[in-house]
């Protein structure tokens, strides 16, 4: 199912990546009825809270340099099912605060754009398999890191606003 993700390029995924702490740290304060802390311990119909949704994306963001790493940086390397598949990573629960869980977003978030502003054309390029299923170019996991994350950046923004 194609949708605008599939259309992103280097820049423009580095740039949707980059944007993710800022997006998360304002669904905090998208209800002027309840204060940030309140928001922090909103459930979402999954049963995760908001706290939860943030630490899956730093999983996800965590998980997924990696791979996109080991792509960009040699030939024929398998990568693990979590390069492309939101499922093999799962999801993560919150050890922390409000500020704690966002600190450790917007580290994960700046780890992986480092690693992403450094790639070459080349890099993009690069076309490895992915253990058990197809092969896919690095410029693909980049659009499917950038997809998986917003789904919770989108979930978090929802429940900020609904709740």
């Amino acid at each position: 199912m194609a949708d605008h993700f599939d259309k992103l390029r280097p820049k423009t995924i580095i740039a949707t990546i980059a944007a993710v702490p800022a997006r998360m740290r304002a669904s905090f304060s998208h209800n002027p009825q309840l204060n940030p802390d309140e928001v922090s311990n909103l459930v979402g119909d999954d049963g995760q809270t908001m706290l939860d949704i943030v630490a899956t994306a730093t999983k996800i963001l965590t998980e997924t340099r990696y791979e996109i790493s080991a792509a960009a940086n040699r030939d024929n390397v398998v990568l693990k099912p979590r390069a492309v598949d939101p499922s093999a990573i799962g999801l993560a629960k919150a050890m922390g605060d409000r500020n704690d869980e966002l600190e450790k977003l917007e580290d994960a978030t700046n780890k992986l754009v480092e690693v992403m502003e450094v790639m070459s054309a080349t890099d993009w390029g690069r076309v490895n398999p992915v253990e058990g299923m197809y092969s896919v170019s690095v410029e693909e996991i980049g659009r499917n890191i950038a997809r998986m994350v917003f789904v919770h950046v989108n979930t978090a923004e929802k429940l900020g606003v609904t709740n």
